[in-house]
């Protein structure tokens, strides 16, 4: 395909995770991709977490399979771009992210607050 993503958000540190956000518009689509890496999460068994949440700015029936496998794909090389950044090495290869997909009219404006851990106690 031809387009790249655009980082417009990197925070974060070893102790509270990290947060990226990139940016692409791809088949006239406009597409939002959050990730979050969790490096500190022990009851993973080592294991390097990752949380995605992408949002495409048209109808999931403009979407085709064969595309969607294809931003996901792009979504995977860009943590494994920032595996050894955001993950120590002793740690288990990235093999998975858990995603969510949204289709919305139009791509949101974000403005970054904060993230980390909340304790409920």
């Amino acid at each position: 395909m031809n387009y790249s993503w655009q980082k417009t958000l990197s925070k974060g540190q070893k102790e509270i995770g990290y947060i990226e956000i990139y940016e692409t518009v791809a088949n006239n689509i406009s597409i939002r991709a959050i990730i979050s890496y969790f490096p500190n999460l022990n009851q993973f068994n080592n294991n390097k977490i990752c949380s995605v949440s992408i949002a495409y700015s048209c109808k999931n029936s403009d979407v085709t399979s064969g595309f969607f496998h294809s931003i996901n794909n792009d979504i995977t090389q860009l943590i494994q771009s920032n595996e050894d950044i955001c993950f120590e090495s002793t740690m288990n290869k990235f093999e998975f992210m858990m995603t969510q997909q949204f289709f919305v009219k139009k791509l949101p404006e974000l403005e970054y607050y904060t993230h980390g851990d909340f304790s409920t106690e």
